[in-house]
């Protein structure tokens, strides 16, 4: 019972880090406009020397390439996660099928680590000093690849969300409902004992 509760806090903490990750990534680069709202000195410095786009750029390259380590190292995160949740519910007989969901998990974030993210961070480099205007094939790959990553953590967060759900809801569920049960019997047992002799 302990292993169930402490794997539905990992399943907490992954889903929920990874939901807080994906809007701070968005807030970082929503942070560069801020900036350009009210830029202060040495941005309004820059930006007479080297103009407003190509600081807005230099900006958006800087945080780009933030998100990408930070991303990387959630995932390394992630494996470790989801190996500890694995492992404790093969540990108790009744939950070890469900230790499936966690490697199952686990499996698609080291396919993000080891295939997604490079490849990912590589075009990113590539084009973040493309003209938006102008066409380019490593935009083209980056948002392709964006999707993927986006469509395999969509994947892995419904996994997490379901199996909370199986540990918190499904076997207590039907515990309790044999515990009231069994309080049932053993009421009409004591104020009925013909019951019993019958």
């Amino acid at each position: 019972m302990g292993f169930r509760r402490i794997v539905a806090f990992l399943m907490g903490a992954w889903v929920g880090g990874s939901a807080l990750l994906i809007w701070g990534v968005y807030q970082n680069f929503n942070a560069i406009d801020e900036i350009f709202k009210n830029p202060p000195d040495q941005v309004q410095k820059d930006t007479v020397i080297l103009g407003p786009e190509r600081v807005r750029e230099l900006l958006r390259y800087s945080v780009g390439i933030e998100n990408g380590d930070i991303f990387y190292t959630w995932e390394e995160i992630q494996i470790g996660i989801g190996l500890l949740a694995a492992i404790l519910l093969f540990l108790e007989s009744s939950t070890r099928v469900l230790s499936t969901v966690p490697l199952a998990m686990t499996l698609l974030v080291l396919f993000l680590h080891l295939r997604i993210s490079p490849d990912l961070s590589l075009s990113y480099r590539l084009f973040a000093f493309t003209p938006w205007t102008a066409e380019s094939h490593q935009r083209d790959q980056f948002w392709k690849l964006h999707a993927i990553y986006e469509g395999i953590e969509f994947v892995k967060c419904l996994f997490g969300i379901v199996l909370t759900q199986i540990l918190f809801l499904g076997p207590n569920t039907r515990y309790r409902r044999k515990k009231r049960r069994r309080a049932a019997v053993e009421t009409v047992l004591e104020t009925n004992p013909n019951v019993a002799s019958k």
